[in-house]
């Protein structure tokens, strides 16, 4: 017999991938569902429409967590409902867990993901295209905003919802952030980041330091918590990984074949603020590495990209170097490419007037016989064109993979200049 309470929901939480929903005819898009709940009250004779869920979840993307189904009304205090779960997806599977149904809260905000944007984001200045860095030296350091996402799932309206950043550092509160208020969020409704949003109050950090993040979404009557994320500011090392190490990726006796492979190549954007000198770079590997393997460690200024069929201007490459991995560098999990000129100690100049930098690692695995993979950071979503793959077997380059963060921040770590300027590491 389900409950009499007039606002009810179904809470569940879920995991699978699919490839694309019924209607998409063999392309894979995010427009058409894969996953959805019907109600029935006759037992099954009838049931209500499907109820699409996972849709922000995108083609050909894992995903594992909880949904709130708001239940239909006219089904309190029946004793002949029947719950329908169907998955209508290409490839995959839906698994399902924990099944419960419950009064509605009257005041509950639930950060969501949306077709479009991801339920929590960071964007870096000058400009919104520039590279989401989780760790920068102190003379990199820049405007830094925030947005998120948030549904209404309480079954009252809410006044007043804004975000509020937290910033902290070493446990103690450096800066809070707030966005602008929205008045009113209907029951249902979603605040997205058009509404959720810093954009206008940029925070810079102050000085080197672990700084973490915390959103949080607020009305009068409700609010809602993030996990913590972090970023890190150091005298000379800066990446596009945020040090979370989520996944591997790059050529093995596994992928070598019709995904990566021999010669397989990737590419972090390096955007600057101010002139920069490179001394090395480490490169983190995954857990499975196997000495053998040959990695190859090239730097290009931005112009030199001629688009995904014909690659980087070899004729304007910066700085190269190999290296043959080792088993020292197995055990350290990471290969060191040392750039320094070799009388004078000096770097590589990294000029403010060339924009931005790439920063290309290419993988031999000796045809399957040394795997070689690449740590990865999904923490958030990288900006379009600051990470590029080379797909050797397809002899071309990709932007990534459609909907997915498992090619996202490669752990390529420059080893810069420490000091306030470049050219105070002349001497060095």
């Amino acid at each position: 017999v389900v409950s009499s309470s007039a606002e009810l929901e179904l809470s569940f939480w879920n995991s699978g991938r699919r490839l694309w929903g019924p209607g998409s005819n063999g392309t894979s898009n995010n427009v058409d569902p894969s996953t959805f709940v019907s109600f029935s009250s006759d037992g099954g004779t009838t049931w209500s429409s499907p109820i699409n869920v996972n849709q922000a979840n995108g083609p050909n993307v894992a995903f594992d967590e909880e949904n709130l189904i708001s239940i239909p009304s006219g089904y309190a205090g029946s004793d002949s409902v029947k719950i329908k779960f169907t998955f209508d997806g290409a490839y995959y599977t839906w698994i399902i867990d924990d099944i419960s149904i419950s009064p509605k809260p009257a005041n509950r905000l639930t950060f969501t993901e949306t077709p479009v944007a991801p339920k929590f984001d960071i964007i870096y200045g000058p400009g919104t295209s520039s590279s989401k860095m989780g760790i920068l030296t102190s003379k990199q350091t820049r405007g830094i905003s925030f947005d998120c996402n948030a549904i209404n799932t309480g079954y009252l309206s809410q006044s007043n919802v804004k975000l509020q950043m937290r910033i902290y550092s070493q446990g103690n509160l450096v800066q809070t952030v707030n966005s602008s208020t929205l008045a009113n969020l209907p029951a249902g409704d979603t605040a997205d980041y058009n509404d959720l949003n810093t954009y206008s109050l940029a925070w810079t950090p102050n000085g080197n330091g672990n700084f973490a993040f915390v959103y949080e979404v607020l009305s009068d009557s409700t609010s809602e918590i993030s996990d913590t994320t972090y970023l890190y500011v150091t005298d000379s090392l800066m990446s596009l990984d945020f040090n979370s190490w989520d996944n591997s990726i790059g050529a093995s006796s596994s992928t070598n074949t019709g995904t990566w492979g021999d010669g397989s190549s990737v590419a972090m954007r390096f955007d600057l603020v101010d002139d920069e000198l490179l001394f090395g770079s480490k490169v983190y590997l995954s857990s499975d590495a196997q000495a053998g393997a040959i990695l190859e460690f090239s730097v290009y200024d931005s112009s030199a990209w001629q688009g995904y069929s014909s690659g980087f201007n070899t004729g304007s490459i910066v700085a190269y170097k190999q290296h043959v991995v080792n088993a020292g560098d197995i055990t350290r999990g990471f290969v060191r490419f040392d750039l320094t000129d070799p009388i004078s100690g000096r770097g590589v100049d990294l000029m403010l007037s060339n924009g931005a930098y790439y920063y290309v690692v290419t993988m031999y695995d000796n045809q399957g016989q040394n795997k070689i993979r690449l740590r990865n950071d999904q923490t958030f979503g990288a900006v379009d064109g600051s990470r590029l793959m080379y797909i050797a077997s397809d002899g071309s380059w990709y932007s990534g993979y459609l909907g997915s963060r498992s090619f996202n921040n490669i752990w390529i770590r420059g080893i810069h200049c420490p000091a306030s300027s470049a050219a105070a590491c002349m001497g060095i």
